[in-house]
């Protein structure tokens, strides 16, 4: 299993370092790794991958009742066709997630493999193979952009909508409406991260903010947190070498916006979201596993974010590069050292 995934990620390395601009080679290499993403979902080794053994129990119907209505839908299908079968299962959200992603970096990605290779190394081990419902929320949420852009009120309340139905923390898209895609604040943005971030030093509590929140779905899932978090026995540091080098990242591409938006008319909404995605983290931060939760959904528009970076450093192949370290420290964070694939 890891070894597989480590020739992917090799694959997408490698590609990733060559100037490929032809749209059909392009989009043949997209739909092959699509392949593989969905092959490597469908068959992994449910030994080596943390938590899958929640959702076997959810299969055999031992599992809790507050799970999404679209997970219910789907285990009733898999059980249907082939009782309990754990393969088909992952096949079928493997299928929808990889899909909806790919549909999204094909329209949206101005460098298609190395957004492929930041999903892969960062929030595919994550989500596509652990938390397989939220995998597919937040791939609706790189598929709302352009709507949420255009303003398309009755579309991204569709998707907000769909969205939700896979995973209740969906929600959270719903105040991103608010947002502007075509200007920019960079002092405000800046000094909203820096007010948040003393608010989690001084270990301020927000999460009081969720319980106010009237819908019963949400309510269960807010006292399931309280209790993993009173049961938690780890102390994770937030302000992780991950957290700090997506910030930092983000911050620089924020601070080049007008460079940026130049040649990707969403890339203020990507700013916007990724910088949400890390005050979130720092707001709920006495709660670790809601704030993760919360900065790994949003966050997920890092991988058509950060390729930007080749439109402010130059010579290119400089940036390339510095995108080729980090895709890596981000797979040896949550593959090796994270183990969530175990060898």
């Amino acid at each position: 299993m890891l070894f597989s995934f480590l020739i992917i990620f090799m694959e997408l390395f490698l590609l990733s370092m060559l100037k490929i601009k032809d749209r059909r080679t392009l989009t043949g290499i997209l739909v092959f790794n699509l392949i593989l993403f969905v092959i490597l979902i469908g068959f992994k080794d449910i030994t080596k991958v943390k938590d899958t053994y929640a959702y076997l129990i959810s299969l055999t119907g031992m599992g809790e009742d507050s799970n999404e209505p679209t997970f219910k839908l789907i285990v009733s299908i898999v059980n249907f066709i082939s009782p309990n079968d754990y393969v088909l299962l992952f096949f079928i959200y493997g299928l929808i997630s990889c899909w909806i992603k790919g549909w999204a970096i094909f329209k949206q990605s101005n460098f298609i493999i190395l957004s492929l290779l930041i999903w892969f190394a960062d929030l595919f081990p994550l989500q596509e193979l652990t938390q397989i419902r939220a995998g597919v929320a937040n791939g609706l949420l790189l598929l709302s952009i352009p709507s949420l852009y255009r303003k398309d009120l009755r579309t991204y309340a569709f998707i907000c909508l769909v969205a939700s139905l896979f995973h209740y923390s969906a929600l959270m898209m719903v105040p991103l409406w608010f947002l502007n895609g075509k200007k920019f604040n960079f002092k405000l943005w800046a000094g909203l991260v820096t007010f948040f971030m003393i608010i989690a030093i001084l270990g301020f509590d927000a999460m009081w903010v969720i319980s106010l929140i009237p819908i019963p779905a949400i309510q269960a899932k807010y006292s399931a947190y309280l209790i993993l978090q009173a049961a938690s026995e780890t102390n994770t540091n937030i302000f992780s070498v991950m957290l700090i080098v997506k910030l930092c990242l983000t911050i620089f591409l924020a601070y080049n916006i007008r460079k940026i938006y130049l040649h990707n008319r969403f890339a203020i909404l990507y700013t916007k979201i990724m910088l949400l995605s890390i005050i979130l983290l720092f707001a709920f931060s006495t709660n670790l596993t809601f704030a993760l939760r919360s900065q790994e959904l949003l966050g997920i528009v890092d991988i058509l974010l950060f390729p930007l970076l080749l439109y402010i450093i130059k010579p290119q192949y400089l940036a390339r590069m510095t995108l080729l370290v980090i895709a890596t420290g981000f797979m040896y964070i949550r593959v090796i050292y994270g183990e969530l694939i175990k060898p």
